[in-house]
């Protein structure tokens, strides 16, 4: 068992509350009161769990997007050969050409900061 601080019906609780939107679902489905769970999170060791949980499973999606993202771009790519469908062939290329503009202005903003984070490394 781990000593950080946390009881065992807070660490119990961790993934449920983590991972849910609505605060007061998560609160019932763990059998606590909203204001309990406000009371953990003034605890900074509660607080801190529940953020590396939350951040685990944020990690654990983007590997799933990315595992997909060659499946998802090989599928607009299909799409552009529905001869039958104009609508759908438009819209496929829309999307594609709206996704490169978009990774392309990521990728910028990553570049300029870097040159920032550089500049100021040096000063």
């Amino acid at each position: 068992m781990k000593n950080d601080g946390l009881t065992v019906k807070q660490r119990k609780a961790l993934p449920v509350l983590a991972s849910h939107a609505c605060i007061d679902e998560g609160c019932k489905l763990v059998g606590i009161s909203t204001n309990c769970y406000y009371e953990w999170l003034k605890k900074p060791q509660f607080k801190k769990e529940i953020e590396r949980v939350r951040n685990e499973l944020i990690e654990s999606a983007l590997v799933q997007l990315k595992i997909n993202s060659s499946k998802a771009v090989s599928t607009l790519v299909g799409l552009l050969d529905k001869a039958d469908s104009p609508n759908v062939q438009r819209s496929s290329a829309n999307d594609i050409l709206n996704h490169l503009v978009k990774f392309r202005e990521a990728q910028e903003f990553e570049e300029r900061i870097a040159i920032i984070e550089e500049q100021i490394k040096r000063a």
